[in-house]
């Protein structure tokens, strides 16, 4: 085994690097977390005053894309290739356990928004479990030699529990290495370890780094909200405006023109009440030329083609059909339409479980050599279940041809629906049930009464049970 360029460093110091990494990629993570939540702000440039800005329209389309292509990505299948039977149920448990659907979803929203994302194999209750890890609070130290995670940490700020304690941790940490993974808390500014490590003896780091559209010779990812977020602030300042207007120039005006001051006050010299003014207009408008008119209404038609366009700019941008982003008529669009505004993206996202499906692949084989000694020399092949919108209909379609054609087991369906080894095991069970039924059915259905009557006429007269002899056909007239 090669040795790491770490080994000699202190445990320490790496957790003090990684911490400065930690703040890094929190400052360079920053905006794009902020336009994912809903809680940028961006530099407005309004057409009206500042009197007339009320409030901000903000568009968080940047969460509707994030979360679309996130819904769109579903593992279907973790499958071990040439493994036993109970390889696959090792394999389903650890699924099963580290809950990896949820985390799963958890880690592609991380990678999605800041641009990278980590998934940690631990050890909980003596079993691994496969875990999202947030990239605001955690690091990786990689050997640009061989691209290798040489170390990891993951790095808090613990919350306060109940009851006194004479020191207080201001910071906890796990520090992963290639064969031991510690924990650590910080107690008046120094590193302590926590308890007894765990030695692992995996001979890798179980911490995957996982760059979103990482090129050849860098290790950083980039986010998939990069060329959104200026067309999203586009379209909050036009929705700004254009409130702004309805505001100020939604209702129409009154004006009147010819009026003097003396119009406006009574006998006295003194300014007369409104309800007099509006109760007496025609003393008010007594003046011949005095004029009463009314201006229209300010039109948003502009703002309505500014914004159709701009979502179709995201949409270009997003690979996300016009619909999706609001854009839809009252008639729903059909099965051909469909396909045809889905091309984009569900290219984009096929070319991301590629690269994904690597990422997951590599938490998973370390998972399952950690719970069971075995390093495979195959890495876990990752099976994606289709990006695409299929209906019912065309699913199940697709799967009756395949079956008729004797080009797909019950096994194969059942994993393209997406069903673990307990729900085939049952469904195994109910198929022989029903089997046997069937079976008991076409043999009472075999078993015809006129036959009985038949045989039972052939011994009356004078056949013996067991007499192999033929009757002929005129000797039973």
């Amino acid at each position: 085994m090669v040795e790491s360029f770490v080994e000699n460093i202190a445990d320490e110091d790496l957790l003090d690097w990684h911490r400065k990494q930690i703040t890094a990629a929190q400052k360079d993570g920053k905006l794009f977390w902020e336009h994912y939540r809903g809680e940028a702000e961006p530099d407005l440039a309004r057409i009206l005053s500042p009197g007339n800005r009320l409030s901000d329209v903000i568009v968080n389309m940047c969460r509707k894309f994030i979360n679309a292509k996130n819904d769109r990505m579903q593992i279907r299948a973790l499958i071990i290739p040439d493994g036993t039977d109970e390889d696959q149920q090792t394999m389903e448990g650890i699924r099963r356990r580290s809950l990896l659907d949820a985390e799963f979803g958890m880690f592609n929203i991380d990678r999605l928004v800041p641009g990278y994302g980590y998934l940690s194999v631990d050890q909980v209750n003596d079993l691994p479990r496969i875990s999202a890890r947030s990239p605001e609070n955690t690091s990786v130290l990689i050997d640009e030699w061989t691209g290798e995670v040489e170390s990891g940490a993951v790095i808090w700020k613990p919350a306060k529990r109940p009851g006194g304690q004479e020191k207080v941790a201001t910071e906890c940490a796990i520090l992963y290495g290639r064969n031991t993974t510690q924990n650590f808390e910080k107690v008046d500014g120094k590193w302590a370890p926590l308890g007894n490590p765990f030695h692992h003896n995996l001979g890798v780091v179980p911490l995957v780094a996982h760059f979103n559209r990482r090129q050849s010779g860098t290790y950083q990812g980039v986010s998939e909200l990069v060329d959104l977020i200026p067309i999203v602030n586009q379209m909050s300042e036009t929705l700004t405006n254009m409130s702004a207007v309805l505001r100020a120039h939604g209702g129409p005006w009154k004006f009147i023109t010819g009026l003097e001051e003396k119009d406006l006050l009574d006998k006295d010299g003194n300014l007369r009440s409104r309800i007099e003014m509006y109760t007496d207009q025609l003393t008010l408008l007594g003046e011949a030329q005095a004029k009463v008119g009314q201006l229209p209404a300010s039109s948003i038609e502009n703002f309505g083609e500014a914004m159709r366009v701009l979502t179709e700019v995201a949409s270009g941008i997003t690979g996300l059909p016009a619909r999706d982003l609001g854009l839809s008529t009252s008639n729903p669009p059909s099965e051909g339409s469909i396909i045809a505004d889905e091309i984009a993206i569900v290219r984009d996202i096929e070319s991301d479980c590629v690269q994904v499906g690597v990422s997951v692949s590599q938490a998973a084989s370390i998972a399952y050599q950690m719970e069971t000694g075995k390093q495979l020399e195959v890495p876990v092949r990752v099976e994606w279940q289709n990006p695409a919108t299929p209906t019912i209909a065309q699913r199940t379609d697709a799967l009756v041809k395949l079956k008729s054609a004797a080009a797909m087991s019950n096994e194969t369906i059942w994993e393209e629906m997406g069903k673990d080894e307990a729900w085939k095991a049952r469904e195994k069970q109910r198929l022989a049930v029903e089997r046997d039924e069937q079976l008991a059915a076409e043999a009472a259905a075999k078993h015809d009464p006129a036959i009985d009557l038949f045989t039972q006429s052939v011994i009356g007269l004078g056949a013996r049970p067991g007499d192999d002899t033929p009757l002929l056909a005129g000797e039973l007239i």
